[in-house]
C-alpha cells in the first residue's frame, strides 16, 4: 500500500503509489456533490503527471454537469484568485 493522505489541504499522494485514477475520481466526485452545479476552476504544476490527473478531474467534474476552466501551469495562488475573479463555484489545483 502507497503513501496517501487527507488534510485541511486536500488530498495528497504519489501517483502510482496510493494516488490512483480510482481514488482521483472517488475525491472529485465527492467534490462535485458538494458544489453542487457551476464552474470549477482548475490548474496543475508542470510534474509529467499533472496531464493525466487533470483529465481525469476534468471527465470526471464534465460528467456531472460542473462546467470546467482549465488554467492550466500555475501557481497554486492563480487558481485561487481566478475563482473569485471568474465567480466560480469552487478550484483544484492539481
Amino acid at each position: 500500500m502507497g503513501t496517501f493522505m487527507t488534510s485541511i489541504s486536500g488530498i495528497l499522494g504519489i501517483v502510482g503509489d496510493g494516488l490512483d485514477p480510482d481514488t482521483i475520481i472517488k475525491y472529485t466526485n465527492a467534490y462535485a456533490d458538494f458544489i453542487g452545479a457551476g464552474k470549477v476552476v482548475i490548474g496543475r504544476d508542470a510534474r509529467i503527471t499533472g496531464e493525466m490527473v487533470n483529465q481525469i478531474v476534468t471527465g470526471t467534474l464534465l460528467a456531472k454537469g460542473i462546467d470546467v476552466i482549465d488554467i492550466g501551469i500555475c501557481p497554486t495562488p492563480t487558481v485561487q484568485f481566478n475563482v473569485k475573479k471568474l465567480n466560480a463555484s469552487g478550484g483544484i489545483a492539481i
